[in-house]
């Protein structure tokens, strides 16, 4: 068995998070990049993710998903010059793992945030082998750390739900930080 050395650093702090079933999502979040980062990080998505596909576009939820194609691409480059939020969803790993990606833009800090959303009990469920549990965590820590890139200033936080400004999970205990 091949030890992940990725997942092994914060599995203390991981464990509990993504493996509590109570019909809570977990995510992670890469913040403070620079906003120039939004054609690379919807690049990786394309590249690492399974389907792709965009649900909200400059903040108005769409009627039905579209394929991240090179269109949908610099439909969403063009609209993120201003403070807006954009919601994708796609597959990670070959387990087929939904995950939700909202790509927060602030204009005024030339800032991008990438939020990272998915349910534990349909990615991380009750029975599977432990260490299957780490191989699904190590391959959403690489999608986040592709997403970061070589915006090493750039912080990434693994939390339960959080629906609120994530600086401020900076100082919290019960999250892993990278």
């Amino acid at each position: 068995m091949v030890i992940d050395l990725m997942v092994e650093r914060i599995w203390a702090e991981a464990r509990p998070i993504v493996l509590s079933w109570s019909d809570e999502a977990s995510e992670i979040f890469v913040i403070d990049l620079p906003l120039t980062q939004v054609a690379p990080v919807l690049d990786t998505l394309s590249s690492r993710l399974i389907a792709p596909s965009l649900l909200r576009l400059d903040g108005i939820n769409l009627a039905r998903a579209r394929a991240l194609d090179p269109h949908v691409m610099q439909q969403i480059i063009r609209t993120s010059a201003r403070s807006t939020v954009h919601c994708l969803r796609g597959d990670v790993g070959e387990v087929g793992a939904s995950c939700y990606f909202y790509l927060w833009t602030d204009a005024e800090r030339q800032r991008l945030e990438v939020e990272m959303v998915f349910w534990n009990d349909v990615c991380f469920p009750a029975g599977r082998p432990l260490a299957r549990h780490k191989w699904l965590l190590g391959q959403l820590l690489r999608v986040a750390e592709a997403v970061r890139g070589d915006n090493h200033q750039s912080k990434c936080i693994l939390s339960r739900e959080y629906n609120a400004e994530p600086r401020e999970l900076l100082s919290s205990a019960r999250v892993a930080i990278w």
